[in-house]
């Protein structure tokens, strides 16, 4: 299944977080899109100005099994363009709740990764809306990454419904592209 991103409802009020600060920044210089089979989400980000494609690997799945949304790849190359400071962040966040929204996943669940240590140190460890934890030996490089789904931090508006519906404000502000 293909899809657009902006197939969300919406009624936000609140005062914007950090979150809803950059994510009409974040749309109006990217487009996402994504494609959904077996449980899967395969994302894409495309420069708006340019229409080039600039994410290298995007992917999520649900693990049925161990209750838990896993990153399985997570590289928006966001970082390579001027002016992105925080936008892989919102990307993360924007990607996390979509694929919650779009796959049912529970919000009881948990969210894992395997990250380099440094990664770990200089990312995942700082985004506040989510509480992200390593586990493994400190000599290894790789360390696997956990958080749950609904912390204080995400769950600061109503609903993570309600925090959904700032995407839809922005569908008239860009187009998103559809994969075919």
């Amino acid at each position: 299944m293909t899809g657009d991103f902006m197939d969300l409802p919406c009624i936000l009020k609140e005062k914007p977080t950090f979150i809803q600060r950059y994510t009409p920044v974040f749309f109006s210089r990217f487009g996402l899109s994504f494609q959904y089979a077996f449980n899967c989400a395969d994302y894409y980000i495309t420069d708006i100005e340019t229409g080039t494609h600039i994410s290298k690997e995007i992917l999520f799945f649900m693990d049925p099994l161990e209750h838990c949304l896993v990153v399985s790849r997570f590289y928006p190359e966001i970082y390579k363009h001027d002016r992105s400071k925080y936008l892989s962040a919102t990307c993360f966040y924007i990607l996390i709740q979509h694929f919650i929204q779009f796959s049912g996943i529970a919000l009881d669940a948990t969210i894992y990764l395997t990250a380099k240590r440094e990664v770990f140190k200089t990312f995942y460890a700082k985004l506040k809306n989510f509480d992200f934890h390593a586990s493994g030996q400190r000599t290894d490089p790789y360390v696997g990454v956990t958080s749950p789904i609904v912390n204080n931090d995400v769950n600061n508006l109503k609903s993570i419904r309600s925090w959904l519906d700032l995407i839809a404000d922005i569908r008239n502000a860009n187009t998103i592209n559809n994969v075919h």
